[in-house]
């Protein structure tokens, strides 16, 4: 990744937009043995609106962070240093159970662990390589970054 950094200069413009993208809805239980249990449904409420409320919103005018600024290869949250947006290279590690990574370049939102395996909707074991897997080029909320690096699920 330091070589990437590096070596790497960045040729299009960030779209900001692209870092803003929805949650997941889904299912984690279709089946279940319900003789002699009491079932629940949760219905989580969205965090927008405390988000809104709460969370921090870049406001100044955008300025560049040059990669020779940055300590790479990122390993800790503390990492990075600054708030707002980026353009990433991201590698998820390949054993969550819950993939927290979205990409949008196939039309939907999906979550996943690999960018080929979710461009291509492979639904058996993904045998691609950590330089196939990465998501390059991502459009990401440095705070997110920040917390997804903290509970690992970025490399």
């Amino acid at each position: 990744m330091a070589d990437f950094f590096a070596n790497h200069e960045v040729s299009r413009i960030l779209q900001m937009e692209r870092a803003l993208v929805g949650c997941r809805t889904e299912v984690f239980r279709l089946i279940v043995d319900d003789k002699g249990k009491i079932m629940n449904f949760n219905d989580v409420i969205s965090l927008y609106p405390s988000v809104m409320k709460y969370c921090r919103f870049p406001v100044e005018p955008p300025r560049d962070v040059p990669a020779k600024d940055l300590k790479v290869p990122m390993t800790a949250p503390e990492d990075l240093t600054f708030s707002g947006f980026m353009l990433c290279r991201v590698l998820a590690p390949d054993d969550l159970r819950l993939p927290l990574i979205a990409d949008k370049s196939c039309g939907k939102l999906v979550f996943g662990l690999c960018k080929i395996c979710m461009r291509e909707e492979n639904q058996e074991d993904c045998q691609h390589t950590d330089d196939e897997r990465s998501f390059t080029a991502c459009q990401w909320m440095a705070r997110k970054c920040r917390d997804r690096r903290r509970v690992g699920s970025i490399h």
